[in-house]
């Protein structure tokens, strides 16, 4: 069977992450072949490249001049899915999977093209559905089946599409590796968060716990410490706050680095301070390395795997609530322990060994059922 993988991106991100680690997994348990269309490149591009049978990317996100034997250059003077469309012509496909929403309008060319069926993998909530593409959404009906890493993304997809009659499926995120349970023995307490700086991650509502746990814990010796990548200017505005409420030192910045997993083995907590996500990939990293999750209440897919144990859910936005349950660790390190413990069990169900095969399953499934 032919598998064509849509993404809009080859970064270093969730998303795109998932997809390669399960490509992989394909390639080492199936005999399909594989293919993807990219349609912006990224870090990820030569990992994709091993992986693929045949890579599309626009020809403008690679390096001038460059040849890759198993990627398609693409033409200036065409538009991506002209050129797109044009190299599967001759080619047998028998199933598109496509990863977001921004890769729907592509993806449902290709399927009217071929006559095949269409696999949504939604990580897409409530604001970020709105905030999309309109246009999918009228050709939502073109979806063979949709997969979901939470109930909170299925019940916001079927309000956005006003109806409860869609095919869909809860698979949890999974981790780009498998993660070994020791963590550093630190002797600092480290408030971690992470995510690309971006408004629907909250970064500054990680300031904001910050300013008000030291408030109210002034002789601390904690540190708050965000990984992922921070643009200049919001470099500049964050740590001008941080400099204004008098916490430089004890709030930064990191940017991005090579090997999170390897810096999350020092937190002591994780503050999940997203507005809006569906089910993060880094709170499932956190959660495997005993790591307790603290995170606003509505915001994310996470609760339900943490509303029985492994963390806090505090009122959505609720800074100072969040500031006083960080304070509450700190003062209660087997408190710590104990959550930390009971967030790797809760999380079990997002091991690769579980959710690959599910994924396979729902797409063998997909290929014997009549296309929509």
């Amino acid at each position: 069977m032919t598998l064509v993988f849509a993404l809009h991106e080859l970064t270093r991100t969730g998303s795109p992450l998932v997809m390669l680690n399960f490509m992989y997994w394909l390639k080492e348990n199936t005999n399909h072949t594989l293919m993807v269309v990219g349609m912006k490149s990224g870090e990820l591009e030569k990992e994709f490249q091993s992986v693929a049978d045949l890579l599309l990317i626009p020809k403008s996100q690679g390096k001038k001049g460059r040849i890759l034997s198993k990627v398609e250059k693409l033409f200036f003077h065409k538009s991506f899915s002209e050129v797109v469309l044009k190299s599967l012509e001759d080619i047998h496909v028998d199933l598109i999977y496509a990863n977001s929403v921004p890769t729907f309008l592509l993806a449902t060319q290709i399927k009217q093209i071929k006559k095949v069926p269409l696999i949504c993998h939604i990580h897409e909530a409530n604001i970020m559905l709105k905030l999309l593409d309109q246009r999918w959404r009228a050709q939502s009906d073109l979806v063979d089946h949709f997969v979901a890493p939470s109930s909170l993304v299925i019940d916001d997809l079927k309000a956005y599409l006003d109806t409860s009659k869609i095919n869909v499926s809860l698979v949890r995120e999974t981790p780009a590796k498998d993660i070994k349970v020791e963590k550093y023995e630190s002797q600092e307490f480290i408030i971690g968060g992470s995510g690309t700086v971006h408004w629907r991650k909250g970064p500054e509502l990680f300031v904001q716990v910050a300013i008000n746990f030291f408030r109210e814990n002034p002789m601390s010796v904690a540190k708050f410490q965000w990984l992922g990548h921070i643009d200049k200017k919001f470099r500049t505005i964050y740590e001008a706050d941080i400099s204004k409420a008098g916490l430089a030192g004890k709030v930064e910045f990191m940017g991005a680095v090579s090997d999170p997993i390897e810096s999350y083995r020092n937190f002591s907590v994780f503050l999940l301070t997203s507005r809006e996500d569906p089910y993060p990939l880094v709170c499932v990293e956190n959660a495997l390395l005993k790591v307790p999750i603290i995170t606003f209440d509505k915001a994310t897919g996470i609760n339900e795997s943490i509303v029985d144990g492994g963390g806090v859910i505090v009122p959505y936005l609720d800074t100072q609530r969040m500031a006083e349950a960080v304070a509450n660790c700190y003062n209660n390190r087997s408190l710590i322990k104990t959550m930390g413990e009971q967030a790797r069990i809760q999380f079990q169900t997002s091991k690769s060994d579980v959710v690959f095969p599910k994924l396979l399953n729902i797409i063998e499934s997909t290929l014997s059922d009549p296309i929509l």
